[in-house]
C-alpha cells in the first residue's frame, strides 16, 4: 500500500501540513490522512519541500497535432485565422500513417505527464487511409492512440468522432478531411461501439462518442446520435461547438437556430454532454447549457493561438456550469498555464481582478477543481472523481520553485494557480504508479528520438 508523506497536502482549497496520501489497493485511488508512524520503508515515499495535489485532466486534446506546433503561423495574403489554420493542418493529417500516429500521440503525452495532465479526453478523428479508405480494422488509428496512451502511462478517453458533412454548403471534401468522414452515421455508431466492446476492461481507458460540430454532423444524426446515448448513459459525449463566428453564421443562415439552439432541439445538451470552446454564446444559450446541466471544456491556449475570442468565464461561473480545460491543439501544454490563461483573459474581457475566484473563496481554488476534478468527470471518470478527497491521481510540486518560493501554506494555492507552470512539476503517480519522477518521464529520451525521425518523414528537408 503506497504511502505519500509531502510536505504540504491539497484539501477544499487549501494546503495543509501533517498529512499522507494513501493508495486504496482495490480501486488506484489515494485518500488523505494525518501522517502516521511506523510504516515499512519500502512503502513510504518521503517528499520533503513538496507540495502534493490531484492529477489534472485534459478535457479536450487533438494529440496529432503536437506535429504542427511552429508551423502554421506564416501568414498568407490577406489574414489567417482558424480557417487557414485548418487548411495547414490539413497537409500534415494527409501524411499520417498509424505508425506515425502512435508514435507523435506517446510523445505528446509524455509531455502531459511530466507538466501534471494525468487525464486525457482525445477528440479522435483520423479514421481512415488517405483518400478516405477505411483500413481493414476501422478502429485501427483510435487504437493506435489508446495504446500510445497506455504505453505512456496517462488515462484515456478516447472521443470517437462522427464527422459526416462538410458544412451545410456541401463544399467539396478537402483530401485530409476524407479520412475523417464516416460513410454515415450508423457507421460511425458501429465503430465507437466496436471500441467499447474492446477497451471496457481496460482500467486505464474509457470510451466516449464525439460528433464532431454542427456544421460536420446535421440535425437527422444528431438526433439519431442522441437516441444512442439514451441507451448509453455511461458513455460521455463531446462536441466542438460555437468557437467560430463563421459557424455561427452558417448554421443560422441554414437552420434559422444557432449552434447551441440547434443542440438544444436536437437532445444532444445532457448532464453527460460537454461543449468544447463555447466561445460565443448568446445569454440564451449561456441559460440553455445552465439548465441542461451541460459542461463547457475551454481551451485558452489554443483559443488564444487561433484568434477565437474570449470565453464568457463570469456569465458561466455565475450560472454554476462545470467548466473544464484542454490543450486541443497543442500550442501550449501546460495546465497551469491553461488555468491562469482562462482567468486572466477574463481580467482582459472585464477590466477587473480575480474573476475565477467566487466570494469568500480561497484565490485559485475554483481553477484547480475546474482543472482536476471536474475534468475528470467531464470525460467519464466520475468513480475516479468521486472517491474520497477526489483525488485519483497525484502530482507532486517544487516548494522551492520561483513561482512558490517564500510562500506560506495559505499562499500556496494562489501561487499556484496564478503564477505557476509545469516547471513546478517534480512527480506524478497514475492509479498508483509513479510515471514521472524528478520531473522526467522514464520514456522521454526515447520517445522524443522517435517522434524526431516521424517528424522527418512528415516533413522532409
Amino acid at each position: 500500500m503506497p504511502i505519500l508523506k509531502p510536505q504540504l497536502s491539497y484539501q477544499d482549497g487549501h494546503f495543509h501540513g501533517g498529512f499522507e496520501w494513501v493508495l486504496n489497493s482495490d480501486s488506484d485511488t489515494f485518500r488523505l490522512r494525518e501522517q502516521h508512524a511506523g510504516e515499512r520503508e519500502d512503502v513510504v515515499t518521503m517528499l520533503p519541500g513538496k507540495a502534493v495535489l490531484p492529477g489534472f485532466s485534459n478535457g479536450h486534446s487533438h494529440a496529432f497535432q503536437r506535429a504542427i506546433r511552429g508551423r502554421t503561423h506564416a501568414r498568407p495574403e490577406g489574414s489567417s485565422d482558424f480557417w487557414s489554420w485548418r487548411n495547414a493542418m490539413y497537409q500534415v493529417v494527409e501524411k499520417l500513417t498509424p505508425e506515425d500516429l502512435y508514435t507523435i500521440s506517446k510523445r505528446t503525452y509524455i509531455e502531459m505527464l511530466e507538466a501534471g495532465f494525468t487525464q486525457v479526453g482525445e477528440f479522435h478523428y483520423v479514421h481512415h487511409q488517405a483518400g478516405g479508405k477505411p483500413h481493414d480494422d476501422i478502429n485501427e488509428m483510435a487504437n493506435q492512440v489508446i495504446q500510445a496512451a497506455i504505453d505512456a502511462g496517462i488515462r484515456i478517453t478516447l472521443f470517437r468522432v462522427d464527422y459526416l458533412e462538410t458544412g451545410y454548403r456541401g463544399i467539396e471534401k478537402a483530401e485530409g478531411q476524407k479520412r475523417f468522414m464516416d460513410a454515415d452515421c450508423e457507421a460511425a455508431l458501429l465503430a465507437i461501439e466496436q471500441l467499447i466492446s474492446k477497451w471496457k476492461t481496460h482500467p486505464g481507458v474509457r470510451i466516449g462518442i464525439a460528433p464532431h460540430s454542427v456544421r460536420a454532423v446535421h440535425p437527422k444524426d444528431l438526433e439519431r446520435i442522441a437516441d444512442w446515448c439514451t441507451s448509453h448513459p455511461e458513455i460521455p459525449l463531446h462536441i466542438h461547438a460555437a468557437e467560430q463566428l463563421g459557424e455561427i453564421e452558417e448554421t443560422l443562415q441554414f437552420t434559422g437556430l444557432r449552434p447551441i439552439e440547434l443542440l438544444d432541439k436536437t437532445g444532444i445538451l445532457s448532464p453527460n454532454t460537454t461543449l468544447i470552446h463555447g466561445t460565443h454564446l448568446s445569454p440564451e444559450e449561456e441559460r440553455m447549457v445552465a439548465a441542461s446541466g451541460t459542461a463547457i471544456c475551454v481551451c485558452p491556449t489554443t483559443e488564444a493561438d487561433l484568434g477565437d475570442g474570449l470565453f464568457h468565464l463570469t456569465e458561466l461561473m455565475r450560472s454554476q456550469v462545470p467548466l473544464t480545460i484542454g490543450s486541443d491543439s497543442q500550442a501550449v501544454i501546460d495546465p497551469f498555464v491553461e488555468m491562469r490563461c482562462l482567468d486572466m483573459h477574463e481580467r482582459l474581457r472585464k477590466k477587473n481582478r480575480s474573476p475565477s475566484t467566487l466570494p469568500g473563496e480561497q484565490p485559485g481554488h475554483s481553477l484547480i477543481s475546474i482543472a482536476t476534478t471536474l475534468g475528470y468527470d467531464s470525460c467519464g471518470w466520475r468513480q475516479a472523481a468521486e472517491a474520497e478527497f477526489n483525488w485519483a491521481d497525484a502530482v507532486s510540486l517544487d516548494l522551492l520553485h520561483p513561482a512558490l518560493l517564500g510562500l506560506e501554506a495559505k499562499e500556496v494555492t494562489p501561487g499556484i494557480a496564478f503564477h505557476g507552470d509545469k516547471s513546478m512539476v517534480r512527480d506524478v503517480w497514475v492509479k498508483g504508479t509513479q510515471v514521472v519522477k524528478d520531473g522526467t518521464h522514464s520514456a522521454g529520451p526515447s520517445s522524443r528520438e522517435e517522434y524526431v525521425a516521424a517528424i522527418r518523414r512528415i516533413f522532409p528537408e
